[in-house]
């Protein structure tokens, strides 16, 4: 599956559209769906969309999982409840529901960001100080993750090209 990545500012429209941008768009495919399910997200103010044919496995795996639901045991009825499926027109704009906006303060200017697996959709001015939070802790903090990024890369060459693969040096 392709990994959704980057940062797209967007605008919702007064008919609660919102153009899907090309980049996700072309993420999208028939194996992992090419619509778009909207939901609550984890972080207050946010929207979570994955990919309709994830969301349908992820929904699956979760009832089968219910006993992980016992702090919370109305979680998942509450989740489907504030989700809704996302398809795109011919000219690549997604509907969102006005409930879901509204429900989690989502305005018109808004930052779609991927987080590998599925998207996240923020208030532009929320996302703009979480970057800008984060971009001070990151000079910080980030040797860890870039040790930690280093060494996944090294394993996942060796997949590619075999263990100590000279070709590899060569190309480097």
């Amino acid at each position: 599956m392709a990994a959704f990545v980057g940062k797209f500012d967007l605008n919702i429209d007064e008919k609660s559209r919102m153009s899907v941008p090309a980049a996700v768009r072309k993420s999208l495919n028939d194996r992992i769906g090419t619509s778009l399910y909207a939901t609550v997200g984890p972080r207050s103010g946010t929207l979570v969309l994955y990919p309709e044919r994830v969301w349908e496995k992820l929904l699956a795996r979760a009832r089968a999982s219910r006993e992980k639901f016992r702090e919370f045991p109305g979680g998942l009825l509450f989740v489907n409840s504030q989700s809704a499926l996302l398809e795109t027109d011919a000219s690549g704009r997604a509907l969102i529901p006005d409930r879901l906006l509204k429900a989690n303060g989502i305005g018109r200017e808004v930052t779609m960001v991927g987080n590998v697996d599925h998207l996240e959709l923020w208030n532009r001015s929320d996302y703009e100080a979480f970057e800008k939070a984060n971009y001070a802790a990151y000079h910080e903090k980030s040797a860890s993750l870039h040790e930690c990024f280093e060494e996944l890369s090294k394993e996942l060459m060796d997949e590619f090209t075999g263990p100590g693969d000279e070709a590899r040096g060569r190309r480097e």
